[in-house]
């Protein structure tokens, strides 16, 4: 039998702009320069990206965010 794949996450637009920004190596100081907010939103969005996408770090939100497409729409 196939097992069935987990279901892609659904992130606001928000949070995919801040998980495309992790992909490409940003900081969070970097990512709230780029989005006019502070690094403390920023670090409060990607708790809840980590959640969403079952992540438990930077490292593995990056892997699993190129490994499912999640920025691609």
């Amino acid at each position: 039998l196939l097992a069935e794949s987990p279901a892609i996450p659904e992130l606001s637009p928000r949070q995919a702009q801040i998980l495309a920004a992790l992909t490409r190596g940003l900081s969070n100081p970097d990512i709230a320069k780029m989005l006019d907010t502070t690094p403390e939103n920023i670090r409060d969005h990607l708790k809840v990206v980590f959640a969403k996408i079952g992540a438990a770090n930077r490292a593995e939100a990056v892997s699993i965010a190129l490994r499912k497409n999640l920025l691609n729409g």
